[in-house]
């Protein structure tokens, strides 16, 4: 009777792992000891894991594990894996400490079934400050507001559906724990929609499922919100540059489309004289605007976003009207506190490349400006820009590649 317990709880997580749409108690790691990327003075007796749901067990089966590898390339992990709850605990039995980096890959299983597959670092030395547990802090009322725009160039080592686009708004809601959102998008074959993490710059979850979205909020007239973890929604709220959101089609069931999430900081930017060259299928666009930096820290412009490009780019070139080709792509541009920056036609500018549309001299189109405040996480403000006819003698130049010219 055992075994048949036993059998039947794996065959149970093989069918979690098989079909997303059973996928509702995802777990996320949210805190560690040594935390994730700490430099700390003396090794711990054990390593700790911490995730925002309880792990799942099943009897004596070995499916919650944690691995610590030594500077020297050593395990110092045993194969006695600890699970209390949301918490994977491991001795750590090294035959001599020693400084240097130290790596941890994990490899967990939700209640849900669903694995998750994890890595990140820490450091030994003799001037560690930051070591101990890290932790999230759930706010006990109050909404935060993230969107995101999503196209093919999103889709993390895939090729993804270049002609495609899609938007997302998304609420955090502290005081219901609950995730509401909205998906607006022309694509008709979509399969599934997900919220990913995105990279392993702090949460060290690498494609995994953060948050499945309910397919019904495709183009719905008013928000669908679900009910989810408080560490969850306060790790995404506090990390959403880390996450992305993604769309799956039958064409491209690894992702279709995806995009960043940003926080909306719409007031802390005041946008004016916004416009866009007129432009067909495929084409180029050149941005005009004016942006005022209202908050008290400075501010970095990194990109613009919107559904009609697959590209954008923000860039320097001396003369672009006269036909200049030393156009330069910048990483970003600095505005300081109080200051105004123009991007235009010469000098400091911006660009939206591979159009999903032609753009009509007359028409208005959404843009999302990113940002980052210095020191902080990525931000955004959607504005409207008016569509105009592309001056005489406007040209893209070259840079690493080609540009077409807007009209063109």
């Amino acid at each position: 009777m055992k075994n048949r317990s036993i059998f039947l709880a794996l065959t149970a997580l093989v069918l979690g792992l098989l079909s997303p749409s059973l996928a509702q108690a995802h777990t996320v790691l949210v805190g560690s000891n040594p935390a994730a990327g700490a430099t700390i003075a003396e090794l711990p007796e054990k390593i700790t894991l911490t995730f925002a749901n309880p792990l799942l067990t099943l009897g004596k089966a070995a499916i919650n594990h944690v691995v610590v590898i030594d500077p020297m390339g050593a395990t110092i992990t045993s194969k006695d894996n600890v699970v209390h709850g949301a918490v994977l605990t491991n001795v750590l039995s090294p035959s001599m400490v020693m400084s240097g980096k130290y790596s941890v890959t994990f490899r967990v299983a939700a209640q849900d079934g669903h694995v998750l597959n994890g890595s990140f670092l820490f450091f030994v030395g003799t001037s560690g400050t930051n070591a101990g547990k890290s932790s999230v802090k759930v706010p006990t009322s109050g909404t935060v507001q993230l969107g995101a725009i999503a196209t093919g160039k999103g889709v993390l080592d895939g090729v993804g559906d270049i002609r495609a686009s899609a938007s997302g708004a998304f609420t955090i809601d502290f005081t219901h724990d609950q995730f509401c959102y909205s998906i607006k998008t022309s694509i008709k074959d979509v399969t599934a929609a997900h919220i990913h993490a995105a990279n392993q710059k702090n949460l060290t979850i690498s494609d995994e499922i953060f948050l499945p979205l309910e397919l019904s909020s495709i183009n719905s007239h008013a928000p669908v919100c679900q009910s989810e973890n408080g560490i969850a929604l306060a790790t995404l709220a506090l990390n959403s540059d880390h996450y992305v959101f993604m769309l799956h089609t039958k064409s491209f069931p690894d992702g279709a489309v995806a995009g960043r999430l940003t926080v909306n900081g719409a007031e802390k930017v005041q946008i004016s004289g916004a416009s866009l060259t007129a432009a067909s299928l495929g084409g180029s666009s050149a941005i005009v605007l004016t942006m005022k930096n209202n908050s008290d820290k400075n501010v970095l412009i990194t990109g613009f976003s919107t559904a009609q490009a697959a590209h954008s780019m923000i860039f320097y070139d001396s003369n672009m009207c006269q036909g200049n080709t030393t156009m330069a792509a910048l990483p970003n541009i600095l505005v300081a506190p109080g200051q105004s920056q123009s991007l235009g036609y010469k000098y400091q500018g911006a660009m939206l490349s591979g159009l999903t549309r032609a753009l009509v001299v007359g028409e208005s189109v959404n843009l999302t400006l990113l940002w980052n405040e210095v020191g902080g996480s990525a931000q955004s403000a959607t504005f409207t820009a008016k569509v105009v006819k592309a001056p005489a003698g406007l040209h893209f130049g070259k840079s690493s590649t080609q540009m077409n010219m807007p009209g063109m």
